[in-house]
């Protein structure tokens, strides 16, 4: 048994030892203990004995299985595609704001330093509220919440209809084109004056102030009874036009009587119509005291209660002398003979003058006192009847009694004869 296990031994030692020799000229052959390995290091492999051709780390090369440095990759042995890292690029996993590339928390990454496009250089996208101004988009950003400065919230170039108030600027914006509302299309609050009908609070607006015309002040359309006299429409308008005394008439085209209208009304002492005040009659209407001298400023009280004031006339001048010289009224030829006027006139007369003459000259009249009237001699009188001048009775110096038609003739020309005026 031992003999077959050697000779064993020794065939297959025999048929190893041709194939050596046929497959590496060159290279040590094993003797003893040894593997038997062509050219190198005597370690069974071309080059550093390891087994492989190279290196003997087993790759192409090197021998050690790797391209490169050994570590069983394709490249430096980080793991990426280029350095062998196994990631894209340096090696790192977060990349720049910048480098066109959106990484990590980045918005967006346009790869420029432009921050008035969409994408701003710290890369985050262009929003109105961020201080700067995108173009093509915003007309002003300022980077504040205020709405009420040039630039809104909307980042537009505040102008009035915006619907945005402007401080210092605008008194109020509305948004819209209305400018009959509370606001108008220049941005100033509805005011009356301001030549626009505010509707809902005016009737009118014509822009002034006048509140005679067919639009008040008020903004109101002009109406009787508003207290403005309508111009061209009413006479007068107190606001109550009840026609009493002082006021108006109810249709405002008429005043009631009042005090200067020449009629003595109500409780008027006297009305000459005029605003002298010292002419016998105030200008309130009221007269003064009535004296005891016929020629003087006061006049006379006769016993018929009339206050009489006496002067020459010229008989061209009678229907006005008495206006004209005292602003006294004018006593007419019927209130003479009519009226009572004679009988009672020329009793008190009597008791004052007796049966002194008056007048006569040529050109005399307005006399301001007796002295002035009795440097004549003459003894008629002289009234007008609206048409033409009389002269009449009684006779002044004659010792009959009273007739006052002892003359009754009508008569014109330049002769003074004595007249009776009446306190207005």
């Amino acid at each position: 048994m031992r003999a077959l296990r050697f000779n064993t031994l020794l065939f297959v030692a025999g048929l190893a030892a041709p194939l050596a020799l046929a497959g590496c000229s060159g290279d040590d052959v094993a003797t003893g203990d040894t593997f038997n390995e062509t050219s190198g290091d005597g370690d069974g492999d071309s080059g550093d004995g390891d087994g492989d051709p190279g290196d003997g780390d087993g790759d192409p090369g090197d021998g050690d299985g790797d391209t490169g440095d050994g570590d069983g990759d394709t490249g430096d042995g980080d793991g990426d595609t280029g350095d062998g890292d196994g990631d894209t690029g340096d090696g790192d996993t977060g990349g720049v704001c910048g480098d066109g590339v959106v990484n990590g928390d980045e918005e967006c990454d346009d790869g420029n330093p432009d921050d008035t496009d969409e994408c701003l250089s710290s890369c985050l996208l262009a929003t109105c509220g961020d201080g700067i101004i995108w173009e093509g988009n915003e007309e002003c950003d300022d980077g504040n919440p205020e709405d009420g400065d040039e630039c809104t919230n909307a980042c537009t170039s505040a102008v009035c209809g915006d619907g945005a108030v402007q401080a210092g600027v605008e008194e109020c914006d509305d948004g819209n084109d209305i400018s009959t509302d509370d606001c108008t299309t220049d941005c100033v609050a509805a005011t009356c004056g301001d030549g626009i009908i505010w509707e809902g609070n005016e009737e009118c607006d014509d822009g002034n102030d006048v509140s005679t015309d067919d639009c008040t002040a008020d903004c109101a359309a002009a109406s009787c009874g508003d207290a403005y006299v309508w111009e061209g429409n009413e006479a007068c308008d107190d606001g109550v036009n009840d026609g009493m005394y002082g006021g108006c008439e109810m249709d405002c085209q008429a005043l009631a009587a009042y005090c200067g209208d020449g009629n003595v009304d109500m409780m008027e002492e006297c009305d000459d119509g005029n605003d002298i005040d010292d002419d016998g009659c105030a200008n309130d209407c009221t007269a003064p005291p009535c004296g005891n001298n016929c020629f003087a400023e006061e006049g006379c009280l006769t016993e018929g209660g009339r206050c009489i004031r006496l002067t020459c006339t010229q008989a061209d001048n009678s229907a006005t002398v008495c206006d004209s010289c005292m602003g006294w009224s004018q006593v007419t030829y019927q209130n003479w003979l009519n009226d009572g006027y004679c009988e009672d006139v020329i009793a008190t007369y009597r008791d004052l003058y007796d049966h002194a003459t008056m007048c006569g000259n040529s050109n005399l009249e307005c006399c301001a006192n007796e002295m002035d009237c009795s440097a004549g001699s003459d003894n008629a009188w002289h009234f007008h009847n609206g048409q033409s001048n009389y002269y009449t009775g009684p006779c002044l110096g004659c010792q009959v009694d009273a007739n006052c038609t002892y003359w009754n003739n009508a008569t014109s020309g330049t002769y003074s004869r004595l007249t009776a005026c009446e306190a207005p």
